[in-house]
């Protein structure tokens, strides 16, 4: 309750748009030092305290503002009063006998509690004024203030009036209470304002505007914790007069207002920050409107903060913006006085930015300096102190050396974040001083110190390999080491490292009486089996590199593989000789495809299998091409030689691979993480570990296995990792290296991991197919659940890793840009697509580079956080998807008017396709899933499909993302629900609702129609499993719907579900709706690698 009557009042009215922000920030932030100014002045000479609190009793008299209190209980919105008296604040304390150094920290410490004491904005006057007496001499003066009353002009104001009215009591006159313009005379003002044309031109300015910018180093100090807390820090740099007189030239030159000038440098230095042309960043500006009489002698909160927004093509020259942002300033000032709130509600529906630019053309007057010097008092120093709720402020002082201060949370960012941005901004001042008409895009915010820095961070240690060696020629060195180790492990079958070398022989000898040739590509059909082993192996000792056919994929997809690399000789497993018959039959010259069928090859006697076939090739020629969707629509094949593979397997930095380890081979060989699993094993002597499907189907039995088999090192992706983590944590106990990757990290996950497993046994991988399995790793030493992601890290040997904005040049450390690979791993290119290759492989400063099309930004310890995708890509469940050739495969459908495949994000977090489109009335949502399902591999079909009328655009000519649905899948099925109809359905219901997040599930629907994968069928299949239900995930995909699973355990079709009590059985699933083929995802998806 406020404590005030009626009779106390003098006037009452509305607050302020900035006024109601300031009140909204000030009573929901737990910190008291916001928005407290404290004026700091230390003075010389002898200063009268009585006289001094005389002067402050009068200044508050004259001043209404100074003798408001705000009412926020029982009234429709919050108020300000004006109180006819109010008590007067002021502390006067005399310590005369400190030491210099006791004073500073007596100064110090009267400073923090004067801030934490802070203001209650409904009962405390919200003014004060201390003056601390040092010596007989020197004092400081520190008026401190609420920002809710007012702005850094009035500052100037109050001192001077102050000042006068203190002078003129030494000096004996009378002072009379003048009573100044009353602030409500500008309330007034604003409530005849056109709310309507404000909130239109607002919506216009920031039309298509998307994204809020990013700060370098912003959260990720302290560990890459999340930090709420603020700290004060401050950091000021100072234009030499030379710099600063030239940026006031080229003012008045283009003629536009200085403050044009600095918010364009910052502007700049901003979108090399996002790598972005377009930005925004809030603008303070003076709101005192001229119609308003005396508005510059008046007291009280004018100020107003706008989004101010840098559109600039990276042609436009630097004198050009100025003259852009300087109209864009005109243009804004009538629509000035708005809220932010409002502002931003025209827009992105949230904050525009997270930091402010002031540009202080009021500095404090020195004519209150004078007047004190009439009474022998002299101003040595004056300082400022305010804390808003941003945690970052950029104010510009101009004079005749600019002073640019910056104030900050240093638990957001650390000293040498903002001492970088500080010489960013004068790092561009002066290629402007050098060059006032350079394009945008070639100018460099870094110094020349920063970029040999940054140079030093983006590579590893080098490592020296032969430069004619094989993996082929490793593998046999390995061979003569250790013939009699076990090189491979399948179920109780064990193969030594001589016999898998014989049995390798054998395929390469028949290749090679075919006539085989370097970089000649051999396709491989096999199950995961030691038979894909020995193919592999075969036909690299051939000379050839092998073009891996994955047997779960659709026939349109191999067929366009098998045109693609030329496959004229085709080496297939017994149990794939139908497949690949009738696919090459539908071939166009399907006589010059030559099968190879291994196990015959295998069965031949020969002695000559006891020696090593002739090396022909060598390191620079082809190992193996590999398929990975392509925006075309057509899948793209990646050329990999040797040499690129030898830093991921030998000598390595990230893991260490020696004799004594069991690797456990998880991916799929069509994905290139198989590399690391296959090789990383058998060219240093390890143990490879190959299962089978129904064991990877099954979480328990992958467990068991990694037990059993002592595995000590592999690879998973991200969401299997996950998995095991929930499920079968306890199988990771003994493993030696854990290497997970692609896909979002669970901090949570990671960190359950980490408390069993301990420091530097979790290993965060990162790498694009182009660059050869892996670019960068993170070893895990610290983890808890306030940090927010597990960083990418640092290139492993021989790579480079450089953050590069859309002109080519280096990113500071915490500025966003795109990964950029160089080193031994890159790709030779694209197959059969020289333009593409051209496209993502370019030369800068003599280095061959891969453009990876993933954001990331550099960290203060160098290493790198990956940020997402510049382009339209996904990864989708550790699968990198090119949602280009989705679309293109919709759209050949010819009831498809339009489509616009995005991501979302469900309720547990994980990434799903949804797919919108516009087509004829006879096209429903089942239709085109099954069109789709027929012609693309299952983890590149949408889990949601959504038909629109027509694509929803915004004004830059762009599919608006915020105007499409979001996919309900509960109502999906609406018109056909059918609710458990007893308890075994309730209880697979009930499992169902919570691994996928839906509620209210009909007990014919369709597992991936819900958004369904192969993780969370592995998911269900534990979590039935503690229910006392045991179905494996082949049970799932044999009987995809809750009504079907139920049924078969019922009937007790499972021998797991024989034993079953039924009073128990309470969950179960959905429709699946699993073609054969859909079993490549359960495959390929938990055992696929780092695209």
């Amino acid at each position: 309750m406020n404590p005030f009557s009626k009779g106390q009042i003098q006037d009452i009215y509305a607050l302020s748009p900035m006024q109601e922000g300031i009140l909204y920030h000030s009573l929901s932030d737990t910190d008291p030092n916001t928005y407290i100014v404290q004026l700091i002045l230390t003075m010389e000479g002898h200063l009268n305290a009585e006289l001094m609190k005389q002067s402050f009793s009068t200044l508050i008299q004259r001043h209404n503002v100074l003798r408001t209190t705000f009412l926020l209980e029982k009234v429709k919105q919050p108020l300000q009063v004006v109180l006819t008296e109010r008590p007067l604040q002021f502390v006067y304390k005399s310590r005369a006998d400190i030491s210099n150094l006791d004073k500073k920290q007596w100064i110090q410490h009267y400073l923090q509690k004067d801030r934490q004491q802070g203001f209650n904005l409904t009962v405390d006057p919200l003014i004060r004024l201390s003056v601390l007496q040092t010596s007989s001499s020197e004092s400081t003066c520190i008026l401190t203030f609420h920002h809710i009353l007012m702005d850094g002009w009035c500052s100037d104001l109050i001192l001077c009036e102050l000042f006068e009215i203190y002078t003129g009591l030494v000096k004996g006159q009378s002072q009379t209470i003048c009573m100044e313009q009353p602030y409500s005379q500008y309330i007034e003002w604003l409530a005849k304002q056109d709310q309507d044309s404000a909130l239109e031109y607002w919506k216009d300015y920031l039309s298509g505007f998307e994204e809020c910018s990013i700060m370098p180093g912003q959260t990720h100090t302290n560990g890459n914790k999340l930090i709420q807390d603020y700290s004060l820090g401050k950091h000021s740099i100072q234009l030499e007069r030379r710099l600063s007189n030239f940026l006031k030239e080229l003012a008045r030159n283009n003629q536009v207002t200085l403050n044009a000038v600095y918010q364009s440098l910052w502007g700049v230095v901003l979108q090399k920050y996002n790598n972005s042309n377009d930005v925004v960043f809030g603008s303070v500006v003076a709101g005192r409107p001229p119609e308003i009489p005396a508005v510059e002698r008046m007291i009280g909160l004018f100020i107003n903060t706008v989004p101010l927004r840098i559109q600039s093509a990276g042609d436009l020259t630097f004198t050009s913006l100025i003259q852009q942002i300087h109209h864009l300033n005109l243009n804004s000032k009538p629509y000035e006085h708005l809220s932010l709130s409002q502002i931003q509600n025209q827009s992105i529906g949230q904050s525009l930015f997270d930091h402010i630019y002031v540009f202080d053309n009021t500095p404090l007057n020195s004519s209150w300096k004078h007047q004190l010097t009439e009474v022998n008092v002299h101003i040595k120093d004056v300082n400022v102190i305010e804390h808003t709720n941003y945690d970052l402020s950029i104010t510009v002082l101009p004079g005749d050396e600019t002073n640019i201060t910056f104030i900050y949370n240093s638990n957001i960012y650390s000293e040498d974040t903002v001492r970088r941005m500080a010489n960013h901004i004068y790092n561009v001042a002066m290629k402007i001083y050098s060059e006032p008409s350079a394009c945008l895009k070639n100018i460099c915010i870094l110094s020349a110190d920063e970029e040999i820095e940054l140079i030093a961070l983006r590579s590893s240690k080098s490592m020296e390999h032969s430069g004619t060696e094989t993996l082929a020629d490793l593998f046999e060195r390995q061979v003569e080491v250790a013939p009699f180790a076990t090189a491979l492990t399948y179920g109780e079958t064990h193969i030594s490292y001589g016999e898998l070398n014989r049995q390798a022989n054998k395929l390469a000898y028949v290749l090679q009486d075919i006539g085989v040739q370097p970089d000649q590509l051999i396709g491989l059909l096999t199950e995961r089996s030691p038979e894909m082993i020995i193919g592999i192996l075969g036909i690299l000792k051939s000379n050839a590199g092998y073009t891996p056919l994955d047997p779960e994929n659709t026939s349109e997809r191999l067929k366009v593989i098998v045109q693609d690399a030329n496959l004229s000789i085709i080496v297939v497993s017994r149990s794939k000789v139908s497949l690949i018959t009738k696919l090459i039959a539908q071939l166009e010259g399907s006589e010059r495809h030559r099968i190879l069928v291994l196990e015959d090859v295998l069965e031949q006697t020969n002695d000559r299998d006891k020696s090593n076939p002739l090396r022909l090739s060598e390191a620079n020629h082809l190992a193996y091409v590999m398929y990975t969707s392509g925006s075309t629509g057509i899948p793209k094949g990646i050329m990999i030689e040797h040499i690129n593979v030898m830093r991921v397997v030998k000598g390595s930095d990230y893991v260490q691979i020696t004799p004594q380890d069991t690797i456990l081979q998880l991916s799929n060989f069509a994905f290139d993480g198989s590399i690391f699993d296959i090789f990383g094993s058998l060219l240093n002597g390890a143990r490879l570990v190959l299962i089978d499907k129904e064991t990877m189907l099954n979480v328990s039995e992958l467990a068991q296995l990694i037990l059993k088999e002592n595995v000590s090192v592999f690879f998973v992706t991200t969401a299997l990792f996950n998995t095991l983590v929930d499920l079968e944590i306890h199988c990771l106990a003994n493993v030696r290296k854990v290497l997970f990757g692609g896909e979002r990290v669970s901090i949570v996950h990671v960190n359950k991991a980490f408390q069993l497993m301990g420091k530097g046994k979790i290993i965060h991988m990162y790498g694009p197919t182009e660059s050869t399995v892996y670019a960068m790793y993170h070893e895990v030493q610290e983890v808890n659940e306030e940090m927010f992601t597990i960083p990418i890290g640092r290139p492993i040997k021989n790579t480079e890793v450089l953050v590069l904005n859309s002109d080519n040049q280096q990113q500071p450390i915490g500025a966003i840009g795109e990964l950029c690979i160089a080193g031994e791993g890159l790709a030779r290119g694209y197959l059969n697509n020289h333009q593409l290759t051209q496209e993502k492989f370019f030369y800068l400063h003599d280095k061959r580079l891969y453009k990876s099309g993933d954001l990331g930004r550099r960290l203060e310890n160098g290493e790198i956080e990956f940020l997402g995708r510049n382009d339209h890509q996904v990864k989708i469940r550790g699968f990198r998807v090119e949602l280009g050739e989705i679309e293109k495969c919709i759209l050949e459908n010819q009831a498809i008017k339009e489509v616009f495949i995005m991501e979302q994000t469900d309720k547990q977090g994980d990434k799903r396709l949804c797919a919108y489109f516009a087509a004829d009335q006879e096209m429903n949502t089942e239709k085109i899933r099954q069109w789709v399902s027929e012609r693309l591999p299952n983890y590149m079909i949408p889990a949601y499909f959504v038909k629109v009328n027509k694509l929803p655009l915004n004004a830059n000519g762009k599919v608006d993302h915020k105007k499409l649905p979001i996919p309900d899948t509960s109502q999906l099925f609406q018109n056909q629900a059918i609710h458990p109809r007893n308890s075994i359905e309730e209880t697979i219901a009930h499992v169902w609702e919570t691994v996928l997040g839906i509620e209210n599930i009909s007990v014919v629907e369709d597992f991936y129609t819900l958004g369904g994968d192969s993780i969370k069928a592995i998911q269900i299949s534990a979590q039935l499993r503690v229910k006392d239900i045991t179905v494996t995930t082949k049970d799932i995909f044999q009987y995809p719907s809750v009504a079907d699973l139920s049924t078969f355990i019922i009937k007790g079709q499972s021998k797991q579900a024989q034993s079953v009590n039924t009073t128990v059985i309470q969950n179960g699933y959905d429709e699946l709706g699993i073609s054969a083929s859909d079993l490549h995802e359960l495959q390929t998806e938990l055992n696929s690698k780092i695209n």
